[in-house]
């Protein structure tokens, strides 16, 4: 009898497989596991970090909070020093105060929150973010002064929606995360957030968006202009596509600043990073960590997508 060689094939580990073992907190246990669920209380404001400037440049400040809420989620804003505007990178921070703190102290104006994914631990405290900002600068830009402000603030309320100064400040969000901005509420009772649990999102009105909120081939977003349409609730959100490509999927930060928004689905249906070529910064979302990627063991995740974004995120160039 003839001997022959064994022939070995290779193994190539399944992404799920391979999230689930590196992501083995008991705090974070899979969406339908039993049990009980797991709490994640708001961390005591003794406990949080301070707010630190992590990167500056001649056009760009980027300030951040790591760890800013008991899921371990970071917190950051780009700030442009001509314009004076500023965007915050998702809505994680346990203590927004202490950001509109921070805002009105450096005399700056929040114009837009950028989502990257609508995952509990990003967006769970985005309504407290924009009420406690935006009713910040409708006090610092003193609108109600006098009687004839007023007048006009009753009329803008009547078209704009409330006049609180939350409307001002626009959402750039994915659509394809509607999945996940439906069971928020469910997402918040799991981890017993209730005092969030039965907030409704700003994304769950989108029976007022129009053509106007999507991106306009070819011509970006600028995140520095003001409410255009007035006659829409949310009229400064921008619906951000799917189909993104370095010609027409960018935000016009002002100076001259893009900033590049891309589709990288796996982790989320509709997770997006957010890279600044110029300032050689990108925002991962929960696609990329230190050492280890996104989990896909949750709902509406899956491993081929995330390899797939892995294998695009390689090719984003970080050495401008």
């Amino acid at each position: 009898m003839r001997s022959c060689r064994t022939v070995r094939c290779s193994y190539t580990p399944n992404l799920t497989s391979l999230t689930n073992q590196v992501n083995r907190s008991e705090r974070l246990r899979k969406w339908g596991s039993a049990g009980t669920p797991p709490g994640m209380p708001r961390i005591p404001r003794l406990e949080m970090k301070s707010i630190t400037v992590l990167h500056e440049s001649p056009k760009i400040i980027l300030a951040g909070r790591s760890r800013c809420n008991s899921f371990d989620s970071n917190q950051y804003m780009l700030v442009n020093r001509s314009t004076k505007r500023c965007m915050l990178i998702d809505a994680a921070d346990d203590w927004p105060d202490d950001w509109a703190a921070f805002i009105s102290s450096s005399h700056l104006t929040l114009t837009h929150v950028f989502i990257t994914h609508c995952h509990v631990d990003n967006i769970i405290n985005l309504n407290a973010f924009l009420g406690i900002c935006g009713r910040q600068q409708q006090r610092d830009r003193g609108r109600y002064a006098n009687a004839q402000d007023k007048y006009r603030a009753n009329n803008e309320r009547e078209v704009e929606g409330s006049g609180d100064g939350t409307d001002q400040i626009g959402i750039m969000w994915c659509p394809a995360e509607t999945c996940w901005v439906q069971n928020f509420g469910r997402a918040c009772e799991r981890y017993r957030r209730y005092e969030e649990m039965h907030q409704v999102l700003p994304m769950m009105r989108r029976n007022l968006y129009t053509s106007r909120h999507l991106m306009i081939p070819g011509s970006g977003s600028d995140c520095s202009s003001g409410n255009a349409a007035g006659h829409h609730f949310r009229g400064n959100d921008v619906l951000l596509s799917t189909a993104t490509n370095r010609a027409t999927s960018f935000i016009d930060f002002g100076d001259g600043v893009l900033l590049y928004y891309i589709f990288s689905p796996g982790h989320s249906p509709g997770h997006m990073m957010l890279h600044i070529p110029t300032e050689r910064l990108l925002f991962s979302g929960d696609l990329l960590f230190y050492n280890k990627v996104g989990r896909v063991d949750l709902p509406w995740g899956t491993g081929v997508r995330l390899a797939e974004s892995l294998k695009g995120s390689s090719r984003v160039d970080l050495q401008a």
